[in-house]
């Protein structure tokens, strides 16, 4: 059974400003109204935006510079510590030279996808529309992927 199935755990929030973590409760645990959205959380040390990285997320100390910059990293591209808590989240690196690795590995993997698209006979103007915005799609992914190398890089 999933773990988080019976009881409500408190999200990760990191603010990438000062570095610090924070645990939050999910607004729909604590009101009546079930169809409540989330709002944004400010730091409450220096009132930046903070970036809510999932339940299963250990968040660096402030001193681990390397970490935080993955951490933010894999925010951008949209990879966080969010699942159901049955199988996890899956790997995420928690280095500098493994987030690289990861991130060439993932790059190769999104360009396959482009290329099949690319590849791919269309009969009808559906499916040319279709297989537009799935090529769409990968290329956008591939050029995070590529923007997240060139942060790291730095």
């Amino acid at each position: 059974m999933c773990r988080y199935a019976n009881y409500s755990y408190k999200s990760h929030y990191a603010c990438f400003t000062c570095r610090k973590g924070f645990k939050r409760k999910n607004l729909r645990d604590i009101t009546e109204d079930k169809n409540i959205k989330s709002k944004p959380f400010n730091c409450p040390e220096c009132n930046s935006l903070m970036a809510n990285v999932g339940l299963d997320c250990e968040v660096p100390k402030k001193k681990e510079l390397k970490k935080w910059k993955v951490l933010e990293s894999l925010f951008e591209i949209g990879i966080a510590y969010h699942s159901c808590g049955c199988g996890g989240p899956g790997y995420i690196p928690k280095e500098l030279d493994e987030f690289k690795s990861y991130l060439i590995k993932m790059k190769s993997t999104y360009e396959k996808h482009y290329s099949n698209y690319v590849k791919e006979k269309t009969l009808n103007e559906s499916e040319i529309i279709e297989r537009t915005k799935k090529l769409t799609h990968w290329s956008f992914k591939i050029k995070e992927i590529e923007d997240a190398l060139i942060k790291v890089r730095l």
